[in-house]
């Protein structure tokens, strides 16, 4: 003989499938609450690496460039640098260096001697090189300029606490296509950092973004219209194998863009 069903048992049955029933009703609830959770898994990753003590250096050229000499051009204007007449384009350009971790940086936490080295690319003299900005006057932030000659400028300071920095201008004979690179890495082997200090560029990430949203849109519409309880076969597996790649893969991106990219410039340098 059978026992008799408690009827507690019975009643989260019943109550579970009109859950089931009223979600495969309302497919776009569904959705909502997987898009809900994709926004906040990244969220919820991005303060955590937020609360975590780290030192990070990082350093932008201006995308903005002054010719100041252009050779091969009929000028009143000559330039000298010790003594002898410099025949090449002279150019003025602005690096930024500042630390955009939340740990101070000081001298002593860095492994290569000196600390930071701005190094012209392709290798051509500095003819001047100053602090046109600094942050704050407590970092006592200076420039050693005996390299000068051979393209090299190093940065000298007694501390930099968020956001502490400095805007280097370097006036160098060359075009105008004459970067600079920093070299300095700070203790536990994190190396200092470009960015890219152009506003209206568009990064490779921000379009890897843009796509993946676009996918996970597309998603969203072909699960309305048709939900994955109705595919079958083939066509199911591809459905849900591109909604986990581009699930994931936006996860990914948009941590890395919002951590890193996201305002990393001081409000003073930009």
């Amino acid at each position: 003989m059978n026992p008799t069903p408690d009827p507690a048992e019975i009643v989260p049955k019943k109550s579970q499938g009109r859950t089931l029933e009223w979600l495969a009703r309302n497919p776009v609830i569904g959705l909502a609450g997987i898009v809900a959770s994709v926004i906040a898994v990244p969220l919820t990753m991005f303060f955590g690496v937020q609360s975590v003590r780290n030192r990070e250096l990082l350093y932008g050229i201006y995308e903005t460039k002054t010719t100041i000499v252009k050779s091969g051009q009929s000028s009143d204007l000559h330039v000298l640098y010790k003594g002898q007449d410099v025949s090449t384009d002279v150019t003025a350009l602005q690096v930024a260096v500042w630390n955009h971790g939340n740990e101070s940086i000081k001298p002593e936490n860095f492994v290569t001697v000196p600390p930071i080295t701005l190094s012209t690319s392709p290798k051509v003299p500095i003819l001047e090189a100053r602090l046109k900005q600094v942050q704050r006057s407590v970092s006592q932030i200076g420039l050693d300029t005996s390299h000068i000659a051979t393209g090299s400028v190093s940065l000298t300071w007694k501390i930099l606490e968020h956001n502490d920095g400095a805007v280097i201008q370097l006036i160098v004979a060359g075009p105008p296509t004459v970067t600079v690179h920093a070299e300095g890495v700070v203790e536990g082997l994190v190396p200092i950092r470009s960015y890219n200090m152009n506003p209206d560029a568009i990064s490779g990430e921000s379009f890897i973004v843009a796509i993946i949203v676009c996918l996970l849109g597309i998603g969203g519409f072909v699960y309305a219209k048709n939900p994955i309880e109705k595919m079958v076969g083939r066509k199911k597996v591809i459905f849900l194998a591109i909604l986990t790649i581009a699930s994931i893969a936006y996860l990914l991106a948009l941590l890395r863009y919002v951590a890193f990219y996201g305002s990393a410039v001081p409000p003073a340098f930009r």
